[in-house]
Parts: C-alpha cells; structure tokens; sequence
C-alpha cells in the first residue's frame, strides 16, 4: 500500500474501535427521503448492525443526516471485510476488501474529483493479480493481469502475464500483438486520439514505454 493507503488504514482502526463503543443501533435510526434521523434530528455519529449471534456485522458513520466517513462491513472473527468511503451522501470510490484471514484483496484508491481511480486485485498470499486505472468508471491506460495470457511457446503452451491498454473505451491486448511479431521491441498502434509507441522487454514480454508518435505505414490497430 502506499503511505496514504498506511494512514488510511490506522485512521480507519481507530474510528472502528472507537465507534464500536459508542455507536448506535442502526434500528435506533429513522430514514426519511435517504436522510438518517434520530429522535426527529439530522443524525451525525456512527450506527452499527448486529448479526443474529449479536457480532458486530457494518458499522456507518454520517453527518448532518447524510453517509459521510466509511462504511465498514466485518467477516464473523470480527476482522474488517470491506470498507467503502462515503462524502455527503455519496460514495467516494474509495474501497477496501481484505480476505477472512485479514490481508488485502482489493485497493481501490480514486482522485478528489473521483473520476480517476487506481485499481488492484491481490491474491490471499500478497501476490498483485489485476492492477489498473479507471477514467470515468471506464478501463485507462496499461491494465497488468498476472498469468493472464497463455501462448504456445515451440510445442508447449505457456502461461504469460497479461498487459493491456485503454483509451476512450478501446482494449488492445498489447502481449498477444507482441507474441505475433516476435522479436520486435516495439508496436506502432493507431487509436482515435492518434498513434502510440509501446516499447518492450524481449526477455519478459513486458511493457517498458508508452509514448505519443506520429503515424507511419507500419502502424496497427485494435
């Protein structure tokens, strides 16, 4: 995780541990038109949900009536399961989703105009499988899948990682072009705003570069 992921993470533990002792139940709050009231007031504070063996299950937190701050979903050992970031009533993008034995899942982590946000799957052993951005909910740029293509390498198939590029809502499988045009190092492809340059490590079928280029004969589309 990055430092502000670290921050995030401890501001979160304390507001959970925290909240639990003071929190109210959330059948003690009344919604009116998506607006969270107690005794006939805007409610600001956090409530929390109990599973049927009276475990703590979700806790919310709002502010003047509306979710603002995190909401926290826990798995049955009491270990944090999801949290999503809430800002007036509306979510932030800002998610977390950590496996029953408590290591990470999922970092989703977006921009302040929340239209910009960093993407990434982790496996129950800390291994990075998926990592992306999305640009207005739609896939951007280089999108990693670890594993995720498999070629046929002389007479046996082999499993490869999976490198791909978004733009304005157009996929190219950057590593099946490579593997058709081994050994090149590198790819001319034309997209609506103009062409790129992906450039490549041979040895690793890996991205290296990407930049703006002019369009020459060779170039290739999606």
């Amino acid at each position: 995780m990055t430092k502000y992921s670290i921050h995030l993470f401890i501001v979160i533990s304390s507001f959970t541990i925290s909240c639990q002792n003071d929190c109210l139940k959330i059948n003690a709050i009344e919604f009116k038109s998506n607006r969270a009231y107690h005794q006939g007031n805007l409610y600001t504070g956090c409530a929390q949900d109990y599973g049927t063996d009276s475990t703590t299950t979700r806790i919310f937190e709002f502010k003047n009536g509306l979710q603002h701050g995190w909401a926290i979903e826990f798995w049955k050992n009491g270990k944090v399961k999801r949290k999503e970031g809430w800002e007036r009533g509306e979510l932030t993008g800002n998610q977390y989703q950590f496996y029953e034995n408590g290591a990470k899942r999922i970092v989703q982590e977006c921009k302040a105009d929340k239209n910009r946000c960093e993407y990434k799957l982790f496996s129950e052993n800390g291994e990075l499988e998926i990592s992306g951005f999305y640009q207005n909910s739609k896939r951007d740029g280089i999108w990693f899948s670890r594993n995720g293509f498999t070629a046929k390498n002389g007479k046996q198939q082999e499993t490869y990682d999976l490198y791909e590029y978004f733009e304005s809502g157009i996929g190219f499988n950057i590593s099946a072009a490579f593997w058709k045009r081994k050994p090149t190092s590198e790819l001319i492809v034309k997209f609506p705003s103009g062409c790129k340059k992906f450039q490549f490590s041979q040895s690793e079928m890996k991205v290296l570069d990407i930049e703006d280029c002019e369009c020459n004969d060779n170039f290739i589309t999606p």
